[in-house]
């Protein structure tokens, strides 16, 4: 029961904090990764040949549509919620990594303010908080 405290749920959040992102990433390359399928196939099989603009063209229209009515759309405000819950649970951020590189870092630019970014600095690692610290940077 004491590794259940010991942090077990911000580390779990942290965790699927990491990995929604990675999933995000993986989303926003499917619009390239089906215009060059439909293109290969076309060739493949020897079917009139598309300009590539038509193609990327169609496919990104067909892509706004389906990230209008799935669960893409809202990822994002997904991941923020559970990178502030995080953060928010955790009862030291300052000695626990996965929850400042998967949580407090990426915020940084979204809504964390500048000056708290720069008492953050003072705070963790540099290695944990690169984002943030590529942000004041800038």
């Amino acid at each position: 029961m004491k590794a259940m405290t010991d942090h077990f749920w911000c580390e779990l959040l942290a965790c699927f904090a990491r990995v929604l992102s990675d999933v995000k990433e993986q989303l926003d390359l499917a619009p390239g990764l089906v215009a060059r399928e439909i293109l290969a196939s076309r060739q493949a099989y020897k079917r009139s040949l598309l300009a590539d603009t038509v193609a990327r063209a169609a496919v990104h229209a067909t892509w706004e549509v389906v990230q209008r009515v799935s669960f893409a759309a809202r990822l994002d405000d997904l991941i923020r919620a559970v990178r502030i819950l995080a953060v928010l649970i955790c009862k030291a951020p300052e000695h626990h990594a996965a929850v400042a590189r998967n949580c407090l870092d990426p915020l940084s630019g979204e809504v964390i303010s500048t000056a708290t970014q720069e008492r953050l600095m003072q705070i963790f690692p540099a290695e944990w908080l690169q984002e943030t610290r590529t942000t004041l940077a800038s």
